[in-house]
């Protein structure tokens, strides 16, 4: 009785190693696999929503970087045509000093200030507005 006691055990032993320990085990590794799998869609869930907010930020971004493009292209139109300006007032400042050089020569040799000789540069001092006659050589 005491070898069929042993192969009993035995038997037991066996049968509880087979079958009872592999469920057990595969009802926890299904547990385990249940959890994780819900942990996964939980963070999914939290990607999909910073995904969807980024998206919208980016389009703020977007939105207001186009705005700010907009208004720079604006202002770089505006400077463009005042440079033009600048350089046409430049011109005419340039053809009025001219003008004005020409007129006080020719006041200048008219009152005798000045004698009439050949070409000549005459150049007015910023400051002082002092006049020098350059004869030519």
């Amino acid at each position: 009785m005491n070898c069929f006691h042993e192969f009993t055990t035995y038997l037991l032993i066996t049968f509880c190693l087979h079958c009872l320990y592999p469920k057990a085990k595969t009802e926890q590794l299904s547990n385990e696999t249940a959890s994780l799998e819900d942990e996964e869609a939980g963070l999914v869930h939290d990607c999909v929503r910073e995904l969807q907010a980024t998206s919208l930020r980016i389009g703020r971004l977007h939105d207001e970087l186009t705005t700010r493009s907009d208004i720079i292209a604006t202002q770089n139109e505006k400077i463009s045509s005042l440079m033009a300006k600048i350089a046409a007032l430049e011109k005419n400042a340039v053809k009025v000093r001219s003008l004005c050089l020409d007129c006080i020569c020719d006041l200048l040799c008219v009152t005798g200030i000045l004698p009439h000789a050949g070409p000549r540069a005459v150049t007015l001092d910023p400051y002082y507005y002092t006049i020098f006659m350059l004869d030519a050589m």
